[in-house]
């Protein structure tokens, strides 16, 4: 069997000693399954509530009120793309999709939306690996003229930093 290994989201917040919500966070309405509807969850026996993205994107704003910050991962769009499995990349899309025009559309004013990869790879369905094809990023928020100038990813989280007030930025309030 292959083992699981922790993604570098997940390694980063335990290095910062911040929590990740968990499943008992998702069956109590507290919290998301990196498949946005808990459906892949359940396929596993796990007793998750099943959402719409809709529904999912709601419980998102929920989360984060009162927040600097939240995060989501996702990476069932990435899975099928190492498994070249074209079918499976389709329905990870179409969620990831449809759960992220829900977000944008129910945006609190003051909040920031920032969808970015750390790589390619679901874009090539013949290459089983990364790729280093350039990758989409979604900003929707305030004005912020720096996203337009960004190449990596290291960019972004100099942006976020700066929007969280580090290294003498102002603070923004809201959630992510």
């Amino acid at each position: 069997a292959r083992k699981v290994r922790a993604s570098a989201a997940k390694l980063a917040f335990a290095a910062g000693g911040e929590p990740l919500r968990t499943l008992d966070d998702a069956r109590a309405d507290d919290g998301l399954t990196h498949d946005i509807t808990g459906a892949q969850a359940r396929a596993h026996g796990l007793s998750i509530p099943l959402r719409t993205p809709e529904e999912a994107a709601a419980l998102f704003w929920r989360i984060s009120e009162g927040a600097d910050f939240t995060f989501f991962e996702h990476y069932l769009a990435d899975e099928a793309g190492h498994a070249q499995d074209f079918t499976a990349a389709r329905a990870a899309l179409d969620t990831f999709d449809a759960f992220t025009r829900a977000i944008a559309a129910t945006r609190p004013a003051d909040a920031r939306v920032l969808v970015c990869s750390d790589h390619g790879n679901v874009e090539d369905l013949s290459v089983r690996g990364h790729t280093v094809h350039p990758v989409p990023m979604l900003y929707f928020g305030p004005s912020a003229p720096e996203v337009a100038s960004f190449t990596t990813v290291a960019d972004v989280g100099r942006a976020v930093m700066r929007w969280l007030g580090a290294n003498g930025g102002a603070r923004d309030a809201g959630g992510w």
